[in-house]
């Protein structure tokens, strides 16, 4: 698996999990009415927290795509790491005898 990858489903993934706590942190003062979030839309409170109920449930399908690519990559690259290193062993014994 190329390292770029890997690096990038790591990435992706903490930064959604990141994600989950500024959405959940707004959708708590949106609840307890702080004015500085809700000043501009008093009375559209409920449709916000939808919107950012929504955006947490898209990011829990991003993250479980994230770790799963990343996670089925790893094991792929163990496997074919094994295959190469038994081959190896294959060769180097038939060298030997």
């Amino acid at each position: 698996m190329n390292p770029i990858v890997k690096c990038c489903g790591y990435y992706c993934s903490c930064i959604l999990i990141v994600s989950f706590f500024f959405y959940g942190a707004l959708i708590a003062l949106i609840s307890n009415k702080n004015y500085w979030v809700i000043r501009d839309f008093p009375h559209d409170t409920d449709s916000k927290i939808e919107a950012l109920t929504i955006a947490i449930v898209v990011n829990v399908v991003c993250l479980a795509i994230c770790v799963s690519c990343t996670a089925y990559g790893t094991m792929q690259e163990r496997k074919q790491q094994a295959l190469e290193d038994h081959d190896d062993d294959a060769n180097l014994e038939m060298k030997q005898s």
